[in-house]
């Protein structure tokens, strides 16, 4: 009986503990937290794009729901980001994300923790 409630609490939907070891839940979405496009959306490998005056690359993140204090986080790891509202970010987009062809995992995370949806950046040849 007891492998049948463990599997009926596997299945299960709900966002109750199960009971047993105390796992980590994982990041919630944030309710309205969405990125809808990224702008440029795609580069050639170690192509410079909205080139600003340090010489940095920036990537312009459009969506809703982002807070004062949101990240910007390109393949795990967070970038130095820019609040301009709560539907547009700005982040420093380092080099070496785009010095060779293939896709870069962009989502924002909230300074609640909570997470937007995750989109991708294109290098191509």
């Amino acid at each position: 009986m007891q492998s049948l409630a463990g599997f009926v609490c596997l299945i299960s939907l709900s966002l109750v503990s199960c009971g047993g070891s105390e796992n980590a839940a994982p990041p919630a979405v944030g309710a309205g937290l969405s990125i809808t496009s990224l702008a440029p959306n795609t580069t050639l490998p170690g192509a410079g794009f909205q080139v600003q005056p340090d010489g940095l690359s920036a990537l312009s993140v459009q969506g809703s729901g982002f807070e004062r204090g949101a990240s910007v986080v390109a393949n795990g790891g967070k970038l130095k980001t820019t609040f301009g509202t709560s539907g547009w970010l700005t982040a420093t987009f380092p080099a070496e994300l785009y010095a060779r062809e293939g896709t870069v995992t962009v989502h924002v995370v909230n300074p609640d923790g909570s997470e937007s949806n995750r989109t991708e950046f294109t290098v191509i040849k």
